[in-house]
Order: structure tokens, then sequence, then C-alpha cells
């Protein structure tokens, strides 16, 4: 057997499993009423979300990868402390993870428009 990665053709069930987990875990930290215009699709093994004007995306990486890293944190069990952030990207448009092993990108498409101070949900 060899080692694949996670990806619609080759996993596709933990592929599908990780958009669930991201998307609860955005719900989780209540940033989904913040994005206007919200899309998600694959491409290169990669789940890409994108969304018009809101939160930056390196605030909400950072969000979830500190949220997943804390047991108390209720993004924690959509996560379950399986996301590594990636800050190599030196980008302000794009922000990625990995979650179980499976790249993520967060991207907002106007960035100037997208001021939004986050805080984080209340458990």
């Amino acid at each position: 057997m060899t080692c694949q990665p996670a990806s619609e053709w080759h996993q596709p069930e933990r592929f599908y499993e990780v958009l669930g987990r991201v998307m609860a875990a955005l719900a989780t930290i209540g940033v989904l009423d913040e994005m206007t215009e919200l899309r998600w699709w694959s491409a290169d093994q990669t789940w890409k979300v994108e969304w018009r004007t809101g939160p930056d995306p390196h605030q909400v990486a950072a969000m979830l990868w500190q949220g997943a890293a804390d047991p108390q944190d209720p993004a924690s069990l959509a996560l379950r402390a399986t996301t590594s952030l990636d800050r190599s990207n030196g980008s302000p448009h794009y922000a990625y993870l990995q979650v179980q092993g499976v790249p993520v990108m967060l991207r907002v498409l106007d960035p100037a428009e997208s001021g939004t101070e986050l805080v984080a949900a209340p458990a």
C-alpha cells in the first residue's frame, strides 16, 4: 500500500471531512457571519475557502490554530488538535493551515475593506 496524501481522489472521505471540520470551527469561533460571499472549492489537493470582505485570513487562521491546541476551546472539538499553521507565505491575502494532513487556504478578496477586528466567540 502506498502512502497517498488525502485528496478527493485518494481519500475522499477524509478530504471532505476536513472541509466540514473547518466550516464547523469557523462557525464556532463566530466569523462566518462576518464573511461576505463565502465560497469554497478544491484545487491541487487543497481546500480553498474564500470570502469577499470580512476578517483577515491570518487572524482567522491564528484563531483556528490556537483553538485546536486548547482542549477547552469549542473549536478544538471540530479540529481535534490536528491543525498546523503555515506562517511562511507572507501574503496579506492568504493564510494556510494543515488539517488532518489536508492543506486549507483561507483567502480574503478585498482586504482593504476587511478591517474587521476579530473577537473570540464566548465559550
